[in-house]
């Protein structure tokens, strides 16, 4: 799959897994699974539980999971490397209850993730703590036309506090924080995410919508962030109701 080093090594339909309780620190990658062969045939690695395990200290990336699905992350550390978690183009997966600090990029980088439960993770002094992007490759878009963007995400019950970005969902991206050349037809904007119930505190920017539509961002605690709150840019359709602001006030 090339020249990448890690601590567990998950390929060509790797699947129904468990890896409990390991420690995978200071590797290239912690734990790396694909999805996808070097000739483009879709071999997913699914259904996979990661629970309890300790893949920080990683130059690259604690937990790398690409083109997957409905693998289950439970209670992990991811601290202190370039990203805590990359799962891009991988769909339905489950984040529960991890660590995520001091990671140089992002605490979680998904390129055109599909259907993903974001849940009671702690992600704190991160670039972005989660960083969401949609990016047309047409090779990628061959072995899974239904990874087509960033879409159907619940984000909920998470805290992120000092974090560069708390949440970023930006169209058309080269990892996430470069604009691409051509932009995709708006049927392939980021869409449909919900941000929910979340403690976002302290970031230079809270949540931020660069060309996203139809998002939900309801009841989270907003509290001062730097730049903003919220901010949107070139994004429509956007529901944001009852966000607690300063003193209890709502957004």
């Amino acid at each position: 799959m090339g020249a990448d080093a890690t601590g567990f090594l998950a390929v060509k339909n790797s699947s129904r897994n468990k890896f409990i309780r390991n420690t995978a620190r200071l590797g290239g990658d912690g734990f790396f699974l694909a999805g996808l062969s070097p000739d483009g045939e879709p071999c997913g690695c699914n259904d996979n539980l990661l629970e309890e395990n300790d893949a920080s200290l990683s130059p690259n990336i604690a937990f790398e999971s690409t083109f997957c699905e409905r693998n289950v992350y439970r209670n992990n550390f991811a601290d202190r490397c370039n990203y805590g978690f990359w799962c891009g183009f991988s769909k339905d997966f489950v984040i529960d209850g991890n660590r995520v600090l001091w990671n140089r990029q992002a605490g979680i980088a998904v390129e055109n993730g599909v259907g993903f439960m974001v849940k009671n993770n702690h992600f704190q002094s991160n670039g972005y703590g989660i960083l969401l992007w949609s990016h047309f490759v047409e090779n990628f878009r061959e072995a899974y036309p239904d990874r087509d963007t960033s879409r159907d995400w619940q984000i909920e019950a998470n805290r992120f506090l000092n974090n560069g970005i708390g949440i970023r969902i930006a169209a058309d991206q080269d990892h996430g924080i470069r604009n691409q050349e051509t932009l995709a037809a708006p049927e392939f904007r980021p869409h449909s995410h919900r941000i929910v119930g979340n403690d976002i505190q302290g970031n230079r920017v809270g949540i931020e919508l660069v060309r996203s539509d139809r998002n939900t961002i309801r009841e989270n605690r907003i509290h001062d962030n730097v730049e903003a709150g919220i901010r949107l840019d070139d994004s429509s359709g956007n529901e944001v109701v009852n966000n607690l602001g300063l003193r209890g006030a709502y957004l």
